[in-house]
């Protein structure tokens, strides 16, 4: 993972080995300054803390207990204003192994018991242990022994000792390769098809009531009707 060598000031890329500064700075160590004045020629800028780079070493900005060369990390500071650049040792015998080595620069060790243990470096600085699997990725156990097994340091590089005797796996997992449990995509809902609510059928014919004109023309005749019997009653 190339991320092993590259880092930055954010939390999500600790123990990382460089960390990217706000400011440009000229880090040179009193050797290179000495050099720099025979030869009256200025070093390019550096940008970039790369805890891997050694120039680094004795220059201004290094911290009091830092280390910088090819085995040191970023190192996460519980109150600095940078994480620190240490020596990094994977254990890998005895008491250990599995754990974190952190070495300053007059070359005091502090053993990480866990994952995010603080630890009193000797220039009074807090520091947080980083993860032994990500910091030391070459140093453990291929698929962590898939929770069946534990990690042999004592083997070059580190074995699986699997719980079942008989599972001689590297993974432990009775296979000879690491497998992932598959991952099933719940299948799609279906909506179900819309219900229609039930219309009203409208009557064949709609009832609108009487016309008025019908009333009076039903009057009419009745007053037709009505001169009749009287002219006939007058004749009789």
């Amino acid at each position: 993972d190339e991320g092993a060598n590259i880092a930055g000031g954010l939390s999500q890329m600790d123990f990382c080995s460089s960390y990217s500064t706000i400011f440009r700075f000229e880090a040179k160590s009193k050797e290179d300054e000495a050099k720099s004045k025979e030869e009256d020629t200025k070093e390019e800028d550096i940008v970039v803390l790369d805890c891997t780079n050694p120039k680094i070493d004795d220059s201004w900005v290094e911290l009091r207990d830092e280390v910088y060369g090819a085995s040191s990390r970023c190192i996460d500071d519980s109150y600095g204003i940078r994480p620190m650049c240490l020596n990094v040792i994977c254990g890998e015998t005895g008491r250990d192994a599995g754990k974190v080595i952190l070495e300053t620069e007059s070359g005091k060790q502090g053993r990480c018991e866990y994952t995010g243990q603080v630890l009193r470096l000797p220039g009074g600085s807090d520091v947080i242990c980083p993860s032994f699997a990500q910091i030391c990725p070459e140093s453990v156990c291929p698929g962590l022994c898939s929770g069946r097994g534990e990690c042999d340091y004592t083997q070059s590089p580190p074995r699986c000792s699997c719980f079942d005797r008989e599972d001689t796996s590297p993974h432990c997992n009775g296979t000879s390769v690491y497998e992932y449990p598959p991952t099933i995509s719940p299948s799609p809902t279906i909506s179900p098809e819309p219900t229609f609510s039930p219309m009203r059928a409208e009557p064949a014919f709609a009832v609108k009531g009487r016309s008025p004109g019908s009333d009076r023309g039903n009057n009419i005749y009745l007053q037709f009707a009505c001169a009749l019997s009287v002219a006939f009653a007058f004749l009789a």
